[in-house]
C-alpha cells in the first residue's frame, strides 16, 4: 500500500504515484478535462468589461446603476468559473512537477496529506 511505503521510505513505484496523483489532484483533473467553457466565460467576460466601458465618466441614473451591478454579478460568476478552472490546472501541473523524481518528494508532506485524505469523511 502507497501509505505504508511512505512510511517504510520505500521507494515508490509508477503504481504508486499514480494512486497518489487520483487521490491527491484527481478531482481537479476529472473537472478539467470535462470542462468546455472556458473560452465563453472568458469571451463572456470581454464582453462585460466592454458594457462596462459604455458607462465610465457617465452620470448615471439610478436604473443604470442597477443594471452596472447585474453586469458585475456576471461578471464575478465568470472570473469566478475562470479562476477555479485555472486553479485546479496549477493544482495539476504542481503535483506533477512535485512527482517528475520521486526520490525528491518530501515524504513526510505527503504522508500528512494522505492522513487527512484517509480521515476525511469523503474517504
Amino acid at each position: 500500500m502507497l501509505y505504508k511505503s511512505f512510511k517504510k521510505n520505500k521507494p515508490l513505484s509508477q503504481e504508486d504515484i499514480n494512486i497518489m496523483k487520483l487521490w491527491i489532484v484527481g478531482d481537479a483533473q476529472s473537472y478539467a478535462k470535462m470542462e468546455n467553457n472556458f473560452n465563453d466565460w472568458v469571451n463572456e467576460f470581454k464582453r462585460l468589461k466592454t458594457v462596462l466601458a459604455e458607462y465610465e465618466d457617465k452620470d448615471l441614473s439610478k436604473v443604470q446603476l442597477l443594471n452596472i451591478r447585474g453586469v458585475f454579478e456576471d461578471a464575478a460568476r465568470a472570473a469566478a468559473d475562470i479562476g477555479n478552472l485555472l486553479e485546479k490546472k496549477e493544482r495539476i501541473k504542481k503535483f506533477e512537477e512535485a512527482t517528475k523524481s520521486p526520490q525528491g518528494l518530501d515524504r513526510e508532506i505527503l504522508v500528512d496529506v494522505l492522513e487527512q485524505k484517509i480521515g476525511s469523511p469523503e474517504f
